[in-house]
């Protein structure tokens, strides 16, 4: 008898061998021969039945022929004029042509598995040119940005005039950035703008290098209006590097100060102060909006965390596997039949079919928050790449392991997502989430909460050294916890 056939996947069994099957099956059942009527039926269903099988095993021989030799074909080529055909040859293109000429369900069915295997390959070409193509367009965003930071140069034409040599257009001798203004006016001959004078990270207070407190309403400095460089360097160091990194710093520090502190601080044409007054309802409106797209990141990040502690909670290793995944699609065809399931199917199918519709529905809500409504087929298949894939059918998606190893690696890079963002916003960093990825990108976010956290306890040891080590680790993790959004590491 012929063995299963079978080109991955599950054993294909033709019509003809089913029916042999059956045929031998029933004369196995059949009671003694008591008659030369019942003596016919049983030569005719015996030699029926090892017609069927000759004919299968005929016909799984003519598919693995077709198979073994279109993919080892070599190309054709025209004794006459020299040149190669450009028809498929050999690989999974000759096979499927050689396959397409076999009239039988063995043929019918390698062609159908190739087909697959012939998408997955595709796609996997696909997302290997989406890949490379992305890395050479970072490396020209990466070369781009390390020429933006480049002194500028200026040349001079020959109508006497100067012009910059990267971009051509005109400038004036002595022109500066804001950018270039603004680290002049916080850069004396001498001077450390590490933290501030007088900044206490603990409890935000914010003094000016006088030692009062100029910017949460006590009592009046020395000078009616403190320096830039005073004000600068009397913010926390997180508002200050969010200062430095906007394309207009003297702006984002009122606008910080505004938000913060109710302040609404003018500054002349040089980069002085001309003017200190309250302003906490225009604060309150300019933080509205200009905080909302951190504020949604913030809100994706979170409801991501959500939708992968619910799978988390859900998944089993065989979820992942053929065998349970077959079971469960075999169970929901029996019930679709009007088949009973037995109570420990139909938990495992209902357990199966839960898991899998949150999978899928974080696949599409992570897709969409990082693209949008519109987006590329081959857009769609990169991004998947980079989430935990329960697959579509039974026999594609994830391995457990990858499934497992994806879903802790995403459920990291939402909690850094978290507190980036969360930190950006209680630091009134005025930035897009793209300038704020390259300023603070995700693998750095652990190292700065453990910078934070160092500082926070040499500044508490500073102040209480009678506390012990353990109060003392309490009170820093409840402060990183409300700076930066955690609910544990």
């Amino acid at each position: 008898m012929a063995k299963n056939f079978s080109f991955g996947g599950s054993p294909y069994q033709s019509s003809n061998r089913r029916i042999a099957q059956m045929l031998l099956q029933q004369e196995k059942a059949a009671p003694p021969v008591q008659s030369n009527m019942q003596g016919l039926a049983s030569m005719f269903r015996q030699g029926l039945a090892g017609y069927l099988q000759y004919q299968d095993s005929q016909d799984q021989q003519a598919a693995q022929s077709a198979l073994m030799k279109g993919m080892s074909a070599k190309p054709w080529v025209n004794p006459d004029t020299g040149k190669t055909s450009t028809a498929p040859a050999g690989g999974l293109e000759g096979a499927l042509t050689a396959l397409g000429g076999v009239d039988n369900g063995y043929g019918r069915n390698l062609a159908q598995q190739l087909q697959i295997m012939k998408l997955g390959q595709d796609r996997q070409d696909q997302a290997g040119a989406t890949k490379r193509a992305q890395e050479l367009a970072d490396q020209k965003t990466a070369f781009a940005n390390k020429k933006a930071l480049l002194p500028r140069k200026y040349v001079k034409a020959i109508d006497g005039k100067m012009y910059d040599a990267a971009t051509g257009k005109r400038v004036v001798p002595g022109a500066q950035t804001r950018q270039e203004q603004f680290i002049k006016s916080i850069s004396p001959p001498s001077s450390n703008l590490g933290g501030g004078a007088g900044s206490d990270l603990l409890n935000s207070s914010i003094s000016g290098a006088s030692g009062a407190d100029i910017l949460s309403g006590g009592e009046p400095t020395q000078k009616p209006n403190p320096t830039v460089r005073e004000i600068f360097n009397a913010l926390p160091i997180e508002a200050q590097n969010g200062i430095k990194m906007s394309s207009d710093p003297m702006k984002a520090m009122s606008t910080y100060l505004l938000r913060k502190k109710g302040l609404d601080i003018q500054f002349n044409s040089d980069g002085t102060v001309s003017s200190i007054s309250q302003g906490g309802v225009a604060g309150n409106k300019w933080s509205k909006k200009s905080t909302s797209t951190l504020e949604n990141k913030l809100i994706n990040a979170r409801e991501g965390l959500a939708r992968l502690g619910s799978i988390d909670q859900s998944f089993r290793p065989e979820f992942q596997q053929w065998g349970a995944r077959l079971s469960a699609s075999w169970s929901a065809l029996k019930e679709r039949s009007g088949i009973t399931l037995s109570a420990k199917d139909k938990a495992q199918l209902a357990d199966y079919s839960a898991y899998k519709i949150k999978a899928i529905g974080n696949i599409n809500n992570y897709i969409r928050e990082i693209t949008g409504a519109q987006m590329s087929e081959a857009e769609a298949v990169r991004l998947r790449k980079g989430v935990p894939d329960p697959g579509d059918s039974w026999y594609n998606g994830d391995s457990p392991t990858q499934f497992e190893s994806k879903m802790k690696s995403q459920i990291r890079q939402l909690k850094e997502a978290n507190a980036r963002y969360v930190y950006a916003l209680k630091n009134g960093w005025d930035t897009s989430p793209k300038n704020l990825a390259k300023v603070l990108p995700l693998d750095k976010v652990g190292d700065l909460i453990d910078e934070r956290g160092t500082a926070l306890e040499r500044q508490l040891r500073a102040r209480r050294p009678d506390l012990p080590q353990g109060e003392v680790e309490k009170i820093v993790s409840q402060q990183l916890s409300a700076e930066f959004g955690l609910n544990g590491r």
